[in-house]
């Protein structure tokens, strides 16, 4: 747990229920702190036993978390995850990790807005015929009618990351982007499209190895017609997870923090930056940094303005002093977002629990579930 000097170990028989305390440092209030119950042998069970979470502590007292529920039963490897739309939203991109194999891959999928809700859509890209390939686990949809069948994915395989351009029409040709010495020295944890689908947004984790230089999170500009990736920002010793570019691309937003998850799920969802972690937004030339949230995740921005809409008359009797109370209770148990109306194309923060969510192409939200048959 964050905060602790050290982690606690411990031999769980199966079938049995554990309570389990630990002594931390409070980082502050408002500051939720991470969790992790794991099994240690991660390669035997790569989605299973590992269970995480967040709590506010609060120094002086004992809080209760709850209950991790931690079996075979309880798999923390989505089956239905990065959904995007085409640029006219008619149509939905995302993977899916089809089960059939002992490691099943996580194939490209395209389905129409309109499709029945028993029809999975197309399967363009099945990885159980690319033999030594690695696992996706990020797909884009160009943003402009002129490349409307265009997308990029990203790959990672036992050599690194990969950021990898096809089409809809013809999936299995594909291209792989010259990043230079990346993969074998970067992790890549985030790509976006540059909204007039002159390039895209980078967001990767650079190592010098074999120098006592330090690691840096950076965001890069990738443009087509150059062929020439520049940096817009670079952070040493920290990390930039995943980003969003607003819809004028005039900047863009991103997770921020100090390290990168460590589970055995990154070999198959790619890494992922550790949270809670801070949002933060840059200027698409490297200016204006300034930060948004101490604790926030998933950014994603509305495709449209949102119009201020005028403040409701509530007609219910004000809150005597113990409900206020309990309602202060309730929000700093549950972390809280921050609270405050959301302005015309400022970032909306989602954060993503069971199911993923994305912006309807008129400002709406849609939550995408996949059910089993």
């Amino acid at each position: 747990m964050t905060g602790a000097s050290e982690p606690l170990r411990y031999f769980a028989k199966i079938g049995e229920s554990y309570r389990i305390s630990q002594t931390v440092a409070d980082l502050g209030e408002g500051i939720r702190q991470y969790i992790r119950l794991y099994d240690p042998d991660e390669l035997s069970y790569s989605c299973n036993y590992s269970e995480e979470g967040w709590v506010d502590v609060v120094p002086g007292e004992t809080t209760d978390f709850g209950r991790l529920h931690f079996g075979i039963v309880s798999s923390a490897c989505p089956y239905v995850f990065s959904p995007g739309w085409s640029h006219d939203g008619s149509r939905i991109l995302y993977l899916s990790r089809e089960p059939g194999t002992i490691d099943p891959p996580h194939n490209l999928w395209l389905t129409s807005e309109n499709a029945d809700i028993n029809s999975n859509g197309e399967r363009l890209l099945n990885m159980n015929n690319y033999g030594g390939r690695g696992s996706l686990y990020r797909a884009v949809m160009a943003p402009t009618a002129a490349r409307a069948d265009e997308m990029f994915f990203l790959e990672q395989n036992a050599l690194g990351d990969n950021i990898v351009y096809t089409t809809a029409a013809n999936a299995a040709s594909q291209s792989f982007l010259n990043l230079g010495s990346c993969p074998f020295n970067c992790s890549v944890l985030d790509l976006a499209w540059l909204p007039n689908g002159s390039g895209i947004i980078v967001a990767r984790l650079d190592r010098d190895v074999g120098s006592q230089t330090a690691p840096r999170g950076v965001l890069y500009r990738y443009t087509f017609a150059d062929r020439k990736l520049t940096e817009i920002i670079g952070l040493p010793n920290e990390v930039i997870g995943r980003l969003a570019v607003a819809p004028d691309g005039t900047s863009i937003v991103f997770e921020r923090g100090r390290a990168l998850k460590n589970t055995i799920n990154r070999v198959r969802r790619g890494e992922e930056i550790q949270c809670p972690c801070e949002l933060w937004v840059v200027n698409s030339d490297g200016s204006g940094l300034r930060q948004l949230t101490s604790d926030g995740r998933a950014p994603a921005w509305s495709p449209v303005a949102i119009p201020d809409l005028p403040p409701q008359v509530s007609e219910e009797p004000a809150p005597t002093e113990t409900e206020s109370l309990k309602t202060e209770a309730s929000r700093k148990e549950g972390g809280g977002n921050g609270g405050g109306m959301v302005q015309p194309h400022e970032v909306v923060l989602l954060c993503l629990f069971l199911f993923p969510v994305i912006w309807l192409r008129t400002g709406a939200l849609r939550i995408l579930q996949r059910k089993n048959k």
